[in-house]
This record gives C-alpha cells, sequence and structure tokens, in this order.
C-alpha cells in the first residue's frame, strides 16, 4: 500500500476578549494587604469607582506597595500602591482609561491582553487544511495511476506562540510619556483592542491504492 502524507497550515485572527490593566496610586498613608483596598483614601475611592463601571470586587488586585520612608518603616510619608484590574467587558475600557486620566494620583503602567481561542475558528481552519490536503493528495496519487482510498493518520504540529507585537495602546502610552501629554490625548480616535494570528498545523498522511477495473 502506497502513503501520501502532505502537511497543510492555515492562519486566523482572533481578536483580545479580556484586559488587565495595571495601575499605580499614590497615598498618603501606608496600609498592607487587602485592607489597602478599603482604608487608603485613595485607592479606596478608585475602587468605588471602579465598582460603579461594573468591575467585580474579586477583579481588583493588590499587586504590591512600595513605600517612601523618612525615619523608617512605619513612618512613611507616602506610598505607592499597585493594583491590577480584569476588565472581561472590553466596552468598559473606556470608562475605565476616563477615570485614570480624572485621578491625579493613579498612574496607567500597562495592559496585559487576553485571548480565547474558540473551538469554531479552530475547527474551521482544520476542516481548511484537510480539503486542501485531500485534493492535493488526489492529484498526487492520480499522476501516480492510483487512487486515494482513505485517510491513515492526522497528526497536529504544535506551533510556537506567536510574540504580540506592541500595541496601539502600548505605543501610545510611550508617546504620552515622552511627550508630557495625558493618556486622553494620545488614546483619542484610536482602535485600540490588538488582534492575534491563531495557526493551525497538520500532518495528514493517506492511503492511495491502484484503480480496480469493474
Amino acid at each position: 500500500m502506497t502513503t501520501i502524507q502532505l502537511t497543510e497550515e492555515r492562519c486566523g485572527d482572533i481578536s483580545a476578549s479580556e484586559a488587565t490593566v495595571h495601575l499605580a496610586i499614590s497615598g498618603g498613608k501606608l496600609w498592607f494587604g487587602r485592607a489597602a483596598l478599603q482604608e487608603a483614601k485613595e485607592v479606596r475611592r478608585l475602587v468605588e469607582t471602579l465598582r460603579e463601571l461594573g468591575i467585580g470586587e474579586d477583579d481588583i488586585q493588590l499587586r504590591n506597595i512600595f513605600a517612601e520612608t523618612s525615619k523608617g518603616l512605619f513612618s512613611a510619608s507616602s506610598a505607592t500602591y499597585r493594583i491590577s484590574v480584569r476588565c472581561e467587558d472590553l466596552t468598559r475600557l473606556s470608562g475605565l482609561f476616563d477615570l485614570v486620566t480624572d485621578t491625579k494620583s493613579c498612574q496607567l503602567q500597562r495592559v496585559e491582553w487576553g485571548y480565547s481561542v474558540g473551538r469554531e475558528l479552530k475547527n474551521r481552519l482544520l476542516a481548511e487544511c484537510l480539503v486542501d490536503a485531500e485534493e492535493k493528495a488526489r492529484q498526487v496519487a492520480a499522476a501516480a495511476g492510483l487512487r486515494i482510498d482513505r485517510i491513515e493518520q492526522i497528526r497536529e504540529i504544535a506551533s510556537p506562540p506567536e510574540t504580540s507585537p506592541k500595541t496601539t495602546l502600548e505605543s501610545a502610552l510611550t508617546a504620552a510619556s515622552a511627550r508630557g501629554q495625558t493618556i486622553a490625548d494620545q488614546l483619542d480616535g484610536l482602535e485600540l483592542t490588538p488582534s492575534q494570528k491563531v495557526s493551525v498545523r497538520v500532518d495528514i498522511t493517506f492511503n492511495a491504492v491502484p484503480y480496480v477495473d469493474t
């Protein structure tokens, strides 16, 4: 029995499905742990406003605290609280950025984008690979006086993770910092949500047999 092995690859684009926004908030008093979310005045105000935007308490996390001390740790004159805000509904991002712009003690540091590769997209790309591979296999088999009997094996090849390019938002933040502009000045009119390529690559082995006259 003769086998014909082909490799096919298809790519598609997916848009970010969620974002984690990292913020730094300057406060006047040092608090530890999650108590900072309720006791640090500047942080508490921000958290209350985030909740008004529809962001849940579990999506707001205190990451770390930096203290500027004068005489010792417990005599800290100021503190910077770094928190992360998970935003599963990207339509809320504009309101979140407006909040950062309007809050003098708050700085936007970076945004991490999350992607969810839907099964529907991967199945569609896989189906396209199979259709094209079968057509090529039939042509190869016919040239050799054979016909395709069946698919012997399908093996998906793991693709290396794609490095995300610098997003429009990150470029805007860099430009705003360099020019001394506000975040709002840089974000006005920009398409912020990035996309990422998803690829499906498969090895497909076909069994080819001679034509049988009937």
